[in-house]
């Protein structure tokens, strides 16, 4: 062992200058760095088989197997059963050994290329130890990790060789959409407390379900005292030995004359027995009820929650973020989250109060036989550690995989159109079935985590039985200190059981919550991911505490007001002229930072005045319209209505005199009325139906809409379906012009449309620009 040892230092010094060939690749294609998180998803990914073939190809794997051999295997004739426990701290102690020595490689490997760097020395590829070397000893995943970071030199000359190269692609990467999972705020670690604060609001249901919890887990404590009873009852009604009474027992000898109901005790301990038992169910039952509820109350405040946040994000996070990876969060992590939280919770606090209990019923029967019991536990503690890290990981990556088939499926359904047209059904269907399959390998590899660790905890406890009934058997037939009756034994296996029932459950929910952790993460990243939108340095406190007031009255005690208070922020002027002013002001989009859309623009719109803005495609005339709503901000200058930065003013009152009718406007699944006056229901300006009527007549829709079954209470379904395109444009204008606006802007609101369409709607911007608008 120590000269293998000795020799894995050595060639490990001895290696090539630089790291040895990795098995992931540590650069993007365009010439970035790999992360940690990325090299580690890659790693997850790779197969089992793969992966031991890579390790046992480390030169210091000889030396780990000839630690175990030499350690575990040695002297493997036993001769007490104490053995056992020895062999697993061999063991242990060896597994550090091997931890400790490869280790030690690594360090020795970079020593090694530190001191040729600074000897300026060249690689010398002609030693036999340095090619021996680099054939064999494959990097591990943490080794991969540290020479991304030390080998800071080597990857600036592959970036830089990779830029060259990439340099004809210029253009075609400028271009490029930078998706993220969500954006550049995606290392957010879930913690405890945020997963207690989900059931906070809920603190009294839960701390009614423990009283219940507490009072069942009591009653089933004592079920296996009073069982013991029971049977040291019947067997010790008369003065002989325990062996014969059992004998007696089982063959049936006990006479007429001394009835089973007759026996001292029996009667009264089968009565505790039957209460404890209902008593269990009982209670048992009402904390699940209880338990059950609280969930479902946390998942739909999970849901608000997120909901609200992703509505407080700024438009670029929606440019650099796909769809499928918001939805999926939305809908099955917090489904995760949710149900694993109230369920994780109720088996945590009921097997622990269990447990505690149980072990003290156990040192009363028995401490010899209890110090028994716990040999296993430190072994189940590493495992479970090692166990609950890897499937968290696990747990995240396959949430992810989850969301790349998501955002498939959704881009392909809602476009499927273009997919029928184009003849790309296999394709879409081949793509949507790699994401699964990358998922089922992932799941396959959870699967073979959970068979080794089920398979460990399964078996540990099992022979922790057979000892504790070897020990137990000869203190029941010793008369000695520590002596035990026959019921009592029967006690302490039922509690035994129970114990490791209760174990059991808790090394069920650290697995349960390393997948928890998994998807929390997910969800948390984007709960607490701040909006980079700029906040307004004004805020009207009496009219923000009014809107979180009323906000709270609609809600299920949930703390989600960041929309609200991001709308009810900044300046909200008496008046509105509709002058719009654009100085030295230059933009980039999020997704495209590499390509500057305006340069130093200045623009004057004057109250009243009719603007139109021309230019070639992708000039930068629907990029002028978004800054003046604010769904952008500009990178440098300043864009004002009435002299004010849009970014002082209040997204209510920027919202209410500045509409858009635009090329492709959306509907909802609502109303014609609904969508109408979309975004000002329930509001202090919701519109009369008079003025909803007259807006549709001056958008030239009100004759079709009469003509509708239910008027305007019909439903326009998903996007508007039921409608043409000329009336959903027409439901378009009717909807900017109820809002009454002093600065409206129609981005080619005819160009998609049909002649008659075009006509109708052109009718209706005539009349909307008679009206001394901006």
């Amino acid at each position: 062992r120590v000269l293998l040892a000795f020799l894995a230092i050595v060639i490990s010094y001895h290696r090539l200058e630089g790291p040895p060939e990795s098995p992931f690749e540590l650069f993007h294609k365009n010439g970035e760095r790999k992360s940690k998180a990325e090299l580690e998803g890659e790693a997850l990914e790779e197969p089992y088989l793969q992966q031991f073939k890579r390790h046992v190809l480390r030169f210091s794997f000889l030396n780990e197997l000839c630690v175990f051999v030499s350690g575990v295997l040695d002297n493997t004739q036993p001769r007490h059963p104490l053995f056992w426990i020895a062999l697993a701290l061999t063991g242990f102690f060896c597994m550090m050994e091997t931890t400790y020595m490869d280790s030690t490689e690594q360090l020795a490997g970079e020593l090694g290329r530190r001191r040729r760097r600074l000897l300026g020395a060249e690689s010398r590829g002609g030693n036999w130890v340095e090619r021996f070397s680099e054939s064999l000893a494959q990097p591990l995943l943490s080794r991969v990790n540290s020479e991304v970071d030390v080998s800071a030199a080597a990857g600036d000359d592959v970036e830089h060789q990779s830029t060259t190269a990439n340099g004809n692609d210029s253009l075609a990467s400028e271009n490029a959409r930078a998706f993220s999972e969500i954006g550049p705020d995606a290392n957010y670690k879930a913690t405890t407390a945020d997963l207690l604060k989900m059931c906070e609001p809920d603190k009294y249901l839960i701390f009614l379900a423990c009283i219940f919890l507490l009072a069942a887990a009591v009653a089933q404590v004592y079920i296996p005292k009073y069982t013991g009873a029971v049977l040291d009852a019947v067997v010790g009604h008369d003065n002989s030995s325990s062996t014969d009474a059992y004998e007696s027992f089982l063959l049936g000898k006990i006479s007429n004359s001394q009835s089973v109901s007759r026996l001292p005790g029996f009667v009264k301990n089968i009565e505790m027995l039957l209460l404890v038992s209902i008593l269990g169910g009982l209670f048992g039952g009402v904390r699940g009820a209880i338990f059950t509820m609280v969930g479902a109350r946390v998942n739909i405040r999970l849901r608000i929650m997120l909901m609200d946040a992703l509505l407080s994000q700024e438009i670029g996070f929606y440019d650099t973020t796909r769809t499928g990876d918001i939805t999926s969060r939305l809908s099955s992590d917090t489904t995760i989250v949710g149900n694993s939280i109230t369920s994780n919770v109720s088996i945590f606090l009921r097997s622990t109060v269990r447990a505690l209990g149980v072990l003290i019923f156990m040192f009363v029967i028995s401490w010899q036989l209890s110090l028994l019991a716990f040999i296993t536990i430190p072994a189940v503690s590493i495992l479970s550690k090692w166990y609950g890290r890897y499937i968290r990981r696990l747990s995240k990556l396959q949430q992810k995989k989850l969301a790349d088939g998501n955002s498939v499926s959704e881009s392909t359904l809602s476009s499927m159109s273009t997919v029928r047209s184009f003849g790309a059904e296999t394709v879409e269907l081949s793509e949507f079935e790699e994401c699964m399959k990358k998922y089922l390998s992932l799941n396959a590899k959870s699967a073979i985590a959970t068979l080794g660790y089920g398979t460990c905890v399964g078996a540990l406890p099992q022979l922790v039985n057979a000892l504790v009934l070897f020990y137990g058997g000869l203190m029941v037939q010793s008369d000695g200190p520590g002596h035990l009756s026959g019921g009592q034994l029967v006690s302490f296996i039922l509690y035994l059981s129970a114990l490791s029932e209760a174990f059991n459950s808790l090394g069920g929910i650290y697995a349960s919550l390393a997948r928890l952790a998994g998807a929390a993460d997910k969800v948390m990243e984007l709960m607490n991911r701040p909006s980079h939108k700029t906040t307004p340095s004004h805020v009207d406190e009496e009219m923000l505490a009014k809107a979180l007031e009323n906000k709270k009255k609609h809600l299920l005690s949930v703390e989600s007001t960041k929309v609200v208070e991001q709308r009810a922020k900044g300046l909200y002027p008496e008046t509105c002229n509709g002058e719009v002013t654009f100085t030295d002001v230059d933009f980039f989009y999020p997704s495209r930072p590499q390509r500057k859309v305006l340069d130093r623009m200045n623009l004057r719109i004057p109250p009243g005045s009719i603007v139109a803005l021309t230019g070639s495609s992708g000039g930068g005339k629907s990029s002028i319209t978004r800054l003046i709503q604010q769904l952008y901000e500009p990178t440098s200058g300043q864009v004002c209505i009435d002299g004010i930065p849009v970014e002082e003013l209040s997204s209510d009152w920027l919202c209410r005199h500045v509409s858009v009718v635009s090329q492709e406007p959306t509907l909802f699944a609502r109303s014609v009325k609904r969508n109408i006056i979309y975004g000002l229901e329930g509001t202090d300006q919701e519109p009369t139906q008079e003025e909803i009527e007259q807006a549709a007549k001056l958008a030239n829709a009100a004759e079709f809409i009469e003509s509708l079954p239910e008027k305007y209470d019909t439903e326009v379904g998903e996007r508007g379906i039921t409608l043409s395109g000329g009336q959903k444009q027409r439901i378009a204008i009717a909807r900017a012009l109820v809002r009454k606006p002093r600065v409206l802007i129609l981005d080619e609101a005819t160009s998609a449309l049909d002649a008659e369409s075009e006509h109708l709607v052109q009718a209706a911007i005539d009349g909307m620009i008679n009206g001394q608008r901006s």
